[in-house]
């Protein structure tokens, strides 16, 4: 059982959208053009691409993963400081690992140009985790962290 988000292997876990990832990989390994969807306020048309999304999600997470663990073999003298670093690497491990067990995704997430305001943007979702409208992502739940009292 692992007891860090480090710890993971992301390709041990059931990714949320393999159906589409899937379907991507024999109907459009390269991505595509999506026309403006009838709902977009912007009218501006999206580029398609959950190949190349999925894998900047496992190298993203398994760079940090690293930078995570020489975090934790190198505790700086200055705490403030590293406890800050371990804390933001944790937030992109959190957001990274919630993309890839998400199962909300529409057609217009899989943009591999949106990918660093995705995971570097607003960090809401790591302090909030369970909002009034929003259940936790199951995939979430069924990683089940061991965390010690």
């Amino acid at each position: 059982m692992a007891k860090y988000l480090f710890d993971l292997d992301l390709e041990e876990i059931p990714l949320g959208w393999e159906e589409a990832y899937q379907e991507a990989l024999t109907r459009c390994p390269d991505g595509e053009i999506i026309p403006p969807l009838p709902d977009d306020a912007f009218n501006r048309p999206c580029f398609y691409h959950p190949v190349a999304y999925r894998a900047l999600i496992l190298k993203t997470f398994n760079k940090y993963k690293l930078l995570a663990r020489r975090l934790m073999e190198e505790q700086k003298p200055d705490i403030k400081s590293w406890i800050t670093e371990l804390v933001k690497v944790d937030i992109i491990l959190y957001k990274l690992l919630s993309l890839w067990v998400s199962e909300f995704m529409d057609i217009s997430c899989y943009d591999p140009k949106d990918f660093n305001s995705d995971v570097f943007g607003a960090n809401d979702s790591y302090f909030s985790y369970i909002s009034d409208d929003m259940q936790p992502y199951e995939g979430l739940k069924l990683l089940n962290l061991h965390v010690e009292d």
